[in-house]
């Protein structure tokens, strides 16, 4: 999953939001400007099709480990009660949530959310959450030597004047210079990090 874009620093320099509850203020991505996108939108039917195949054979592995484990307690004259036993799995679960999205639905723009209004699968079609991507196989120039830098992402955490003061206040007047380091490190350049030809 990825955040959305806050800004756009400069040519190869993109910055995503945060996660929810994350210390940082942001996600660098510096990447080579010319090449295509690192990421690519997944549709809802790409993602639930794929949990679907995960599911479905973490399914099988339950069930043949389910049963070596009632044979055991078989063996030992013990018999669990019927609700000590799972009725459904995440599998059915999931393809309940799949049978019920649309073709609209299933075509358009996967994304990820938590909560009971998610399902078990998390996935939506609504834009509520974050984007559900793949990695873009064609953003990488072949041509360029295995150990070349081609992208390279980067927790980003400046600190405002405020921020820096409330720092040293709680942690008995030390200096935030993680903040400081984030404050002078020039973003708008970093893209002469990236390797191309």
């Amino acid at each position: 999953t990825t955040y959305p874009i806050i800004k756009e620093i400069a040519p190869g320099v993109r910055l995503y939001a945060p996660g929810p509850g994350t210390w940082f203020k942001g996600a660098l991505l510096v990447f080579n400007p010319d090449s295509p996108e690192i990421w690519i939108p997944v549709t809802v039917k790409e993602i639930m099709e794929a949990r679907l195949e995960y599911y479905k054979v973490k399914k099988e592995i339950d069930r043949v480990i389910q049963e070596k484990m009632l044979a055991t307690w078989a063996k030992m004259n013990f018999t669990p009660d019927p609700g000590q036993v799972p009725a459904t799995t995440v599998y059915d679960e999931i393809k309940k949530e799949y049978e019920n999205f649309t073709d609209e639905e299933l075509n358009s723009p996967a994304f990820s959310g938590s909560g009971e209004q998610y399902g078990v699968s998390g996935i939506n079609a609504r834009g509520d959450g974050v984007a559900v991507v793949r990695f873009n196989q064609e953003c990488w120039d072949r041509s360029l030597p295995v150990t070349a830098v081609q992208f390279m992402t980067l927790q980003y955490r400046s600190a405002t004047i405020q921020e820096l003061e409330e720092f040293k206040q709680r942690n008995g007047g030390l200096t935030d210079f993680g903040g400081l380091f984030y404050n002078n490190l020039p973003i708008e350049k970093m893209g002469v990090l990236i390797d191309r030809k």
